[in-house]
This record gives C-alpha cells, structure tokens and sequence, in this order.
C-alpha cells in the first residue's frame, strides 16, 4: 500500500521550486502605498488559502478542524502547536498520489469509520499534522497502513478485516487479488451482475472461499442446474427457494454453504427431477438417501425407468389392497404397495422389508397369470425379474 521510491520521485516535493517570492527590496523615496486587505481563495477541495497583508500566509485544509499560518518560502505549517516542514498543498500532493495507485478517489467522504464526513486527504493531512510528520518520504507508509480503517476502504472491501482475522489473507493486496479473481470468474460464469460487487466478493473472501472453488461452484453448480432438465430446475427452486437466476446463483456463491453440501443439494434435486422424468413422485428425504449412495441423474433415471416399466405390479388388487391394509393400533410394515415408495426403494436395495413386498407381489402376480391367464409368458417373466433386480 505503501508508494514506492519510483512513486514518490514523480512528485519530487523536495525538488519543487520553493524559493523565496518576497518582493525585492526598493530604493529611492517611495510614497507609503496602502495596507492591501487579505486575499482568500477557496480550494476545490474546501482548503483556503489566505495571503495576508503582510505576505505570510494562512491555510486552512478542507473541514477537518485544524487551521494553520506559515511562510510560503519556508513552507513551515504550524497547527495545533505542531510545526511541520510541509504544508498542506505539498502533503496533499503526496497523500493523493498514494491513494490514486490503489484505486481511490481523494475527494470521496466517507459516511463510515475512523473519518466519518471526512475526505482521505483531510484524515490524512490531519495525521500528518497530528503525528509531527516532517519526511514526506514516510507519508505513503502512514497512508498504506491507516487505510484500512477508513469508511471508504471498508466500504470498497468489506470483507478485509474479518478475512484478516480469519487468517485467509496477510494484507490488502492479497485481499485484493483475490477480489479480482472471484469477480473475474463471476463475470467469465455468467452470473448475474446484480451480484457480482464488493459485498458478493467480500462475503466469499471472508469465508475463506478462493477463486477457485468459486470457479467450482459456478461450473459445476451453477452452470449444471441451469443447462438441468426442467424437473431438475423446477425441484432444486422448490427446495431451496431459488426462483429465477439471481435466487440461484445466491445459493451457489454463498460462503455458509460448503462445497460437499451444495453438491449433494444439487444432486437430490437431479434425482427427484429424474423420478419426475418417469412418472415418479418421491419425497426429498429418499433422494438425498439415493444422492449419498452416489447415484447421478443418469444412473437414477435408469432405475426409474425400470420401476415405471412394470407398473402393472403396483395396481393392486382389492385384495391385496385389503391384505395390505393397516392394522389400527398395531405396527404394519406392510404398507400399500406403490411404485413411488417400495418400487423405488426395492431398486437401490434400500429397505429389507420393500424388497420382500415387492418380490412377494411379483411372485403373486405370476402365479395368478399361470393359474388364471389372461397375461402373457412375457409378463410373468417380467414380474419375476423385476423381484430380483436391483438398481446396483
């Protein structure tokens, strides 16, 4: 943060002409001219600077409660008892060359911080004055190292100090390189523009999420959902209240959420939009079970279509129904026969007692085919089958 030597010889605020510019002397009988009345101009920057009478001048730097008189020619600035070799105008050369080389305006007043309804050059005028500074060479190490505390830094990057503390970055420009590469990969992604700014980025850093895994987290996150089948996009904006591309996109790039959550998030909704895909309604508990067993949309949507190809099986009978009844007041495992519910768990081998119903229904179904026609060999075979197979 600090300027380097190159930096400060550009400014050269010793090498600057600042030679005496009192009026030589005169000789000869002169006539007394009248006292001249005090000249003050107004800065840009609400500094004045008052040239009196009798050729001392008086500056006022811009609204930071200090005011001071000093000689033109010797450039000494006395403020607050505090005699400083350099004057405003010289200092502030300086101070705004510094805060120019990383970005920020010298004129903008910060509505936070240590320098609240202050410029960044009236605090750090106020610093120099207040801290004695007389090496003009030492201002750009004082600004590097305050600045930091000021509204307009923690407004710029607002994730600086809890990133600091958090050990992810050493300094600003690590924070900085880190804030270039997030936003860069945000743009390059696609994500909205609504999002991509200081306090996205700043949440990202300060959660310890790098450029990379930002990188991640739209590609394989982001980008999988919106290039998704509709069931998927429709499931995953169910589930987790992302309605549209921003809500979306915030889900992916919030730092609460860690990489191994996000993607078994992604990869529930994958396989309830491929049960969708089938026919199939299954609730988010058994696809986050199919998700952790590492099944993909793909694998999922094989099974489903398996289940959803023999669903003769699960039109029940009124006596199968009625067998299959609950018992009231007594534990039935039991329960009605359904695609959606044992068919599934019977094909990724989650439940014992699915895959017993399911295979005592096939054999079932058989027997009544061979004992009372009306279906093919073909089916019964199929019954058969489907008591056996498993999505693994």
């Amino acid at each position: 943060m600090s300027m380097t030597a190159t930096q400060m010889q550009e400014f050269n605020p010793t090498g600057l002409n600042f030679a005496d510019s009192s009026p030589a002397p005169v000789t000869g009988t002169q006539t007394a001219a009248p006292t001249a009345a005090p000249t003050t101009i107004t800065n840009a920057d609400g500094s004045t600077t008052t040239t009196n009478a009798d050729g001392t001048v008086t500056t006022t730097p811009p609204p930071n409660g200090v005011t001071g008189t000093g000689n033109a020619a010797t450039l000494n600035e006395t403020v607050g008892g505090v005699t400083s070799s350099l004057n405003f105008g010289t200092a502030s050369q300086i101070i705004n060359a510094a805060l120019q080389v990383v970005g920020f305006n010298p004129t903008d007043v910060a509505s936070t911080g240590v320098n609240v309804g202050q410029t960044l050059t009236n605090y750090f005028w106020s610093q120099v004055v207040g801290q004695g500074i007389t090496d003009p060479t030492t201002i750009g190490d004082m600004v590097g190292s305050l600045l930091p505390s000021t509204g307009q830094f923690q407004v710029a990057f607002p994730g600086y100090q809890q990133a600091l503390a958090a050990g992810y970055v050493r300094t600003v420009s690590e924070y900085v390189s880190a804030e270039e590469g997030i936003t860069a990969v945000m743009i390059q992604g696609g994500v909205p523009k609504a999002l991509i700014n200081p306090t996205t980025v700043g949440n990202l850093i300060a959660g310890g999420v790098s450029p990379n895994e930002v990188q991640a987290r739209v590609q394989n996150g982001l980008d999988a959902v919106e290039n998704a089948p509709a069931e998927v996009q429709n499931y995953f904006a169910q589930e987790f209240g992302a309605n549209g591309p921003t809500a979306m996109a915030t889900v992916f790039l919030n730092p609460q959420i860690d990489d191994v959550t996000l993607n078994k998030m992604l990869a529930g909704a994958e396989i309830r939009g491929a049960a969708a895909a089938s026919n199939l309604t299954i609730s988010q508990g058994l696809s986050q079970r199919l998700a952790d067993q590492g099944q993909t949309y793909a694998s999922a949507s094989q099974a489903f279509k398996g289940v959803t190809a023999q669903a003769g099986l699960y039109e029940q009978t009124v006596g199968e129904a009625q067998s299959q009844k609950p018992i009231a007041g007594t534990t039935n495992a039991n329960q009605p026969l359904t695609a959606s519910n044992q068919g599934v768990e019977a094909a990724f081998g989650l439940s014992a007692n699915a895959e017993q119903q399911v295979h005592q229904a096939a054999l079932a179904r058989t027997a009544e085919f061979k004992g009372g026609g009306g279906a093919s060999t073909t089916q019964a075979e199929g019954f058969s089958g489907l008591a056996q197979a498993k999505a693994f």
